[in-house]
């Protein structure tokens, strides 16, 4: 979740005596696993603390949304893989399996798609999960953290070498 605190308080159905008592909340802290990123633990526009953020589900990231999320496709990308030239916009990107920049469908139309196969396939393989298609984007999300990355990157430097 992103910036969310009141919305998604705990406090709401867990403590009666609470300000947010009764209100209507997204129950995250019932998934396998919260990632919260917010500028600070400060409280919400209620002024009561957020008990999700303390729960042994929950990892937070701390600072900006759009620049950590930016900053995670950054270093996503920071490395073309070999053979591959990468587009990026924000926290959206594509591999494409071409030495040439890819500006147009023609470009696009071009790359090794056979190629792409394998990768996905490998990536998939490792745990990775892409878009199926060699014309697809993929996403950053708050969802990811600087540890997934890493292992992304890892597993994708091994899947092109294979």
């Amino acid at each position: 979740m992103i910036g969310a605190n009141d919305t998604v308080n705990s406090a709401a159905e867990e403590d009666p005596n609470s300000q947010l008592a009764g209100m209507p909340v997204i129950r995250v802290w019932q998934s396998k696993q919260v990632i919260v990123m917010k500028r600070s633990l400060a409280a919400g526009y209620a002024g009561v603390d957020n008990p999700v953020f303390i729960k042994e589900n929950t990892d937070m990231l701390l600072g900006d949304a759009k620049d950590t999320v930016e900053k995670l496709a950054a270093q996503l990308t920071a490395e073309p893989l070999p053979g591959t030239t990468v587009n990026r916009v924000g926290s959206m990107f594509t591999f494409f399996f071409t030495g040439q920049q890819v500006n147009d469908w023609a470009g696009a139309k071009s790359c090794d798609t056979e190629r792409f196969a394998r990768y996905h396939k490998a990536m998939l393989e490792a745990g990775v999960y892409l878009a199926p298609s060699q014309f697809e984007a993929g996403f950053v999300s708050a969802a990811h953290t600087p540890e997934d990355i890493a292992r992304t990157v890892a597993a994708a430097k091994k899947a092109i070498a294979a």
